[in-house]
């Protein structure tokens, strides 16, 4: 609480400050002993791929300076998706055994356990909704959010569910899922339940063509109940119990009529005309914002007064990366799939693991349809794409040249080892100090200054002007890539 923008700044903060100090860590680790290197898969390339166009979308961006570095709003830019890449690098390269995988997935799974049982209290009146509406956001301030946040972990959980033998853990995971389904049902995050519901018909229909017996019989009734279910609820979305019902109310109202519908339909068309005048890289990371002030649509006046996001994923790439950027964000969609392919025929994903990850995967599609990405999927979604590289390059690709096992036994010599730390060692820290720890100063002031503007029992405000404005200088003094946004404040 103590940070402007408290659900955005103080995870990422954290999360960077951890990377940069861990990517240290694992340099040395990676020159001492070669199997901590990383191997490469199709899923590697295409990160790669998207890094790098994305870096050059970023120097020839409207805004090179907002496209790096991103605002306390966001906090995401190149720099951001850098740590990301870094976050997927290290993954692939330090976490060598199932054993590895399974004690990082299930510390994701007690947290996101945590995190829906925040959530119940909040449906209890225990504790507050960050939102100020009905709709539940537990501890990341914002439904939508929590809703793909959550609808990885049910994925997953159902992996752990169908990859245990022991009864006894296959009730707890059933149990947990259900937990977090109803929690996802009452965020009332219309892209990501339908995202869930696709992921099950694709989960389920896999399922019931390639396996046997029980499973087969199980996936049956799945597959029944994922078309049966919006079929109900399309015969009665004008009765009296939809109607009352909040979350239902809001799948029922959707129509071409609707306002948030129609204002997405706009906002799509802006990041179209915007695309066709930087169709290659597009106007950079970040810069959304321009778009939206040149292209502006007046029917807009019942919405919010700016928009930074398209609120579709796949326009957001179009425009901030241009035509180069969205085919290299597909190409990881592709090249997961192609991977997900392989290790079934393989028989190292049996029908039920392989149905249950396309269905992760096509759930956050279709939820990318409608939001934008933000930490609480990005860390997911690498740590899946990194575990289905572990299972490819670890199980399924076993056939190595001889230039893969050279390169894999080539030793750094000491000196030069020592002479790698020499710089990276300095510049982390100053990286630690500069990019973390003074914009986490910057950020402070402002809740500081905010924090002088009191209310009297009458909602009347009383400010201390003198004594804000120097303590939002303090914050600009420390020259960070907040800075504009304490100048708005």
């Amino acid at each position: 609480r103590s940070l402007f923008f408290p659900f955005i700044t103080g995870r990422n903060f954290i999360f960077r400050i951890v990377i940069e100090v861990t990517f240290v860590l694992w340099l040395w680790l990676m020159m001492t002993e070669s199997k901590y290197r990383p191997q490469t898969s199709a899923i590697f390339y295409g990160i790669i791929g998207l890094v790098s166009i994305l870096f050059l979308a970023t120097i020839f961006s409207i805004s090179p300076y907002k496209s790096f570095w991103s605002s306390f709003e966001r906090m995401e830019g190149f720099f951001g998706l850098w740590h990301y890449f870094l976050y997927f690098l290290m993954l692939i390269s330090v976490f060598k055994s199932e054993t590895d995988w399974r004690n990082f997935f299930g510390i994701s799974l007690i947290t996101s356990l945590l995190v829906s049982l925040y959530g119940v209290f909040q449906l209890l009146g225990k504790l507050d909704v960050h939102q100020g509406d009905d709709r539940l956001d537990a501890t990341m301030g914002n439904a939508t959010y929590l809703a793909i946040y959550l609808v990885f972990h049910i994925f997953i959980l159902a992996f752990f569910f169908f990859k245990t033998k022991r009864i006894s853990w296959k009730i707890i995971f059933a149990g947990a899922a259900l937990l977090e389904l109803f929690i996802v049902y009452k965020t009332a995050t219309r892209g990501a339940i339908l995202g869930l519901i696709f992921g099950v018909l694709v989960f389920s229909l896999f399922s019931f063509i390639k396996s046997r017996g029980r499973i087969r019989k199980i996936s049956g009734v799945i597959l029944a109940l994922s078309i049966a279910v919006p079929i109900l609820f399309l015969s009665l979305k004008n009765s009296s119990f939809v109607k009352n019902s909040e979350v239902l109310n809001r799948f029922a109202t959707i129509s071409f009529s609707e306002t948030t519908t129609q204002s997405c339909f706009i906002i799509w068309n802006m990041a179209y005309q915007a695309w066709k005048d930087r169709p290659v890289l597009g106007w950079g990371p970040e810069s959304f914002v321009y778009v939206f002030s040149k292209y502006y649509d007046s029917r807009l006046w019942r919405q919010e007064p700016w928009f930074d996001r398209a609120h579709n994923v796949f326009l957001d790439w179009l425009t901030s990366a241009g035509i180069l950027g969205l085919l290299a964000y597909l190409s990881i969609f592709g090249s997961a799939l192609m991977i997900l392919y392989k290790l079934h025929k393989c028989n190292i994903l049996n029908p039920e693991l392989a149905g249950l990850c396309w269905g992760a995967l096509l759930a956050y599609f279709i939820h990318n349809i409608f939001v934008f990405d933000n930490f609480s999927s990005y860390m997911i979604f690498f740590a899946l794409l990194s575990y289905w590289h572990f299972l490819y390059t670890n199980k399924a690709n076993t056939g190595k040249t001889e230039l893969d096992d050279s390169i894999s036994k080539s030793a750094v010599p000491f000196i030069l080892r020592w002479g790698i730390m020499a710089v990276v060692i300095p510049a982390s820290i100053f990286s630690l100090y500069s990019f973390n720890i003074k914009p986490v100063l910057a950020a402070r002031s402002i809740l500081d200054a905010l924090r002088l503007v009191t209310y009297s029992a009458d909602g009347s405000r009383t400010r201390n002007l003198g004594e804000g404005i120097k303590t939002l200088e303090r914050g600009i003094g420390y020259d960070t890539f907040g800075t504009i946004e304490i100048i708005e404040q």
